[in-house]
């Protein structure tokens, strides 16, 4: 469960940062399946700052190593 919220957050940040209507505060509802009983949230921009941010520099770093070999044929531009 945790990891699914985790990529929840993702998906919220990776749409947050494209559509411009897409904003905090974010409501979480987590229900446990046996008894129903159920825990809520709400999380404000300033409560996954830190978050935000250990994600923005390690996708940062994930860019910086990301493997581009197999893409460098497309930068081959003919001499004109």
């Amino acid at each position: 469960m945790q990891q699914t919220l985790a990529l929840a957050f993702l998906a919220f940040d990776a749409t947050a940062t494209s559509v411009t209507d897409v904003g905090y505060p974010i409501d979480v509802i987590i229900a446990e399946a046996q008894s129903r009983i159920t825990n809520q949230q709400r999380f404000e921009a300033v409560d996954l700052e830190p978050v935000a941010q250990w994600w923005h520099q390690t996708l940062a770093v994930a860019l910086n190593d990301f493997p581009l070999k197999q893409f460098n044929s497309l930068f081959d531009f003919p001499n004109r």
